[in-house]
Formats: structure tokens, C-alpha cells, sequence
């Protein structure tokens, strides 16, 4: 189940970006309006990225092949969310963060 972020960030979102009514918080922010936060205030960042690490973590605890959450440094995933948001601006940022989700190693601990 490798897709599994992206596939229940599609069926909650639908089909179009932007229109994550299902997800609260910093997730449901499009990727436009992540990038002028950050501009104004870098340490807004770090609020935005406890909310990818809970929602990583939910996944972890209901997919059945589960990501390694440390295999990167938390500045590379912040970079990596960056990098997504900066090519879809219309995306929210829990779209970007169901992408690095699954560009994420399996987790080798055996639940």
C-alpha cells in the first residue's frame, strides 16, 4: 500500500486540489498561502511541520507497510514539502506532505 497518504488524501480532498474540507489545520492551507506564511515569518514553518509529522505519524499507525520518519533529517523533509509546494501552488500542504510520505523508506521495526 505505497500509495495509500496519496490515495486517502485524494478521496477526502477529491479530485482537485484545494479543496480539503476534511483536513483541519495547517494541511488544509494551499501551497500559495504556505509560501507567503513562510516568507513573512521562517519560524512559521515549524508549526506547519509538527502537523506533517502528526499526520505522517496517523499514517504510520493505519498503513500497512509504515515509513521510516527518521530516515531523513527534518530539514530535508522541510525542504522536500518546500520544494513540492513551490512546483504546486495550488495543492494544499497536506498534499505535500502525503508526497513525502511516500517517497519515505519502510520502517524496518517489525509492529
Amino acid at each position: 500500500m505505497r500509495a495509500w497518504v496519496a490515495s486517502a488524501a485524494l478521496v477526502i480532498c477529491g479530485a482537485t486540489a484545494g479543496q480539503c474540507d476534511n483536513i483541519a489545520g495547517a494541511g488544509n492551507v494551499n501551497c500559495a498561502e504556505f509560501g507567503r506564511v513562510l516568507a513573512a515569518s521562517g519560524r512559521t514553518e515549524n508549526l506547519f511541520f509538527s502537523w506533517a509529522l502528526g499526520f505522517m505519524s496517523a499514517a504510520n499507525q493505519y498503513d500497512k507497510l509504515p515509513r521510516d520518519l527518521a530516515a531523513v533529517t527534518a530539514d530535508k523533509e522541510m525542504a522536500t514539502i518546500r520544494a513540492y509546494c513551490n512546483v504546486h501552488p495550488l495543492a494544499d500542504y497536506a498534499d505535500a506532505v502525503a508526497s513525502l510520505w511516500n517517497t519515505l523508506p519502510a520502517n524496518k521495526v517489525a509492529r
